[in-house]
């Protein structure tokens, strides 16, 4: 009897200290669900859990953004009650999954989005440094001092983002860079669907690495990051483990990129999209958004697009990035004759019949249709879907894939 009665203390101690977390999936915009399109059409999957975990922390951390909205709750569904500015210091006492911590102020429990806020030692994600000589700065100012030149390849820590700059951690030294020259690794949290049965999960990026769970063909994980060829996940019991990027499909949740990020109203895919992989949902979906922005040459925002700076902008949703250059576009990726376009993928066309030059690009969406921010006067200069027909069909000169499907 003494020993049932060890046992069963032990048991208890182990339950308080080691609490079981049933991990739901991270949002990165309203209701993942919705984004994802995970329930329609995909049956196959199972329902996402509307679960997440929700712990207590005790944490200081200082608003890195410049006049960022706080919420009754941790979502942007929830009222806006206030706003902190830049530099204000907070104490966090709670934290969700979803990326959102909470804070007392004037006695009402308030939440902030974790990339507008600094909290030592807890970078949100890692970054790399995708060219040479580029600027560590004190301030995020292309007139600010310079700490030192970082060269590509570099890794940093990411703390938190105001506009275009990145607040950064290198070397033991915080400083800002621009946030265009960094691949950002854990930028977006995303969604892993197993493809294979009886995948094996790891302790390690590692093939010789422990498995501690073995994953059913369906099952599904939330991503936290990248490394040579895994992806990091995170289990239900709340430890990090990883599974090999070839025995999943991985689908990014779009990411922040401004003070308090605009939520995406994500259209419904038609029934024929059946079967089409996650991430080109994601990329037809969030082109269709910006249907009737108009058309300003040198365009790369909501407020205006050119063809290239639209395919531009919703590339980097996706952690691309691309030049400004319907032409240059044009050698990313590889190559992919019509015949077997897929939704996602780059198509090219010349400004007239007969001519080699590149002059324009949109984005194939399937049943030979395309999305292209448009400058004729016919189209109503603004973005538009287009038939791959008539005049598009006359001067098409070639895709590309960006991401293999």
């Amino acid at each position: 009897m003494k020993c049932r009665g060890l046992l069963l203390i032990c048991f208890c101690v182990v339950l308080f200290v080691f609490p079981s977390v049933v991990f739901g999936e991270p949002t990165a915009d309203q209701d993942v669900a919705h984004i994802m399109n995970i329930s329609e059409p995909w049956q196959a999957l199972p329902p996402i859990p509307q679960q997440e975990y929700e712990t207590d922390v005790s944490k200081e951390g200082m608003v890195i953004s410049t006049s960022v909205n706080i919420r009754s709750g941790p979502g942007l569904e929830y009222e806006v009650v206030g706003s902190v500015s830049k530099g204000d210091k907070l104490t966090f006492i709670k934290y969700k999954s979803n990326g959102w911590y909470a804070f007392s102020m004037n006695d009402q429990i308030c939440w902030i989005y974790a990339w507008f806020i600094y909290i030592p030692e807890e970078p949100v994600c890692i970054g790399i440094v995708e060219e040479d000589n580029v600027n560590f700065r004190k301030s995020p100012d292309s007139s600010s001092e310079v700490i030192s030149v970082l060269q590509k390849d570099t890794q940093v820590y990411i703390h938190a983002r105001d506009n275009e700059y990145y607040f950064v951690e290198f070397d033991g030294t915080l400083g800002w860079i621009m946030g265009k020259l960094v691949e950002t690794n854990y930028k977006t949290i995303g969604l892993a669907v197993v493809k294979g049965d009886k995948v094996n999960i790891r302790a390690f990026p590692d093939l010789g690495a422990a498995v501690t769970e073995i994953a059913d063909k369906n099952d599904f994980y939330a991503t936290y990051g990248c490394y040579n060829g895994w992806y990091r996940i995170k289990l239900n019991d709340g430890n990090d483990a990883w599974i090999k990027e070839d025995y999943v499909e991985y689908a990014p949740y779009l990411s922040p990129v401004q003070t308090d990020y605009p939520a995406l109203n994500v259209l419904e895919p038609p029934s024929e999209w059946d079967g089409m992989k996650l991430i080109q949902q994601l990329i037809v979906n969030t082109a269709k958004k910006y249907l009737g922005v108009p058309y300003v040459w040198g365009g790369e925002s909501p407020r205006g697009f050119d063809c290239s700076g639209f395919t531009l902008y919703v590339y980097k949703d996706f952690g691309f990035r691309m030049a400004h250059f319907a032409a240059t576009q044009a050698n990313y990726g590889k190559y992919v004759p019509m015949s077997s376009l897929k939704a996602g993928d780059l198509v090219f066309f010349a400004g007239q019949s007969g001519s080699s030059a590149i002059t324009h690009v949109g984005i194939y969406i399937g049943n030979n249709q395309f999305i292209h921010a448009s400058s004729s006067g016919s189209n109503g200069k603004r973005v538009v879907i287009s038939e791959l027909s008539g005049y598009y069909l006359r001067t098409y000169k070639t895709a590309r894939r960006i991401f293999d499907y």
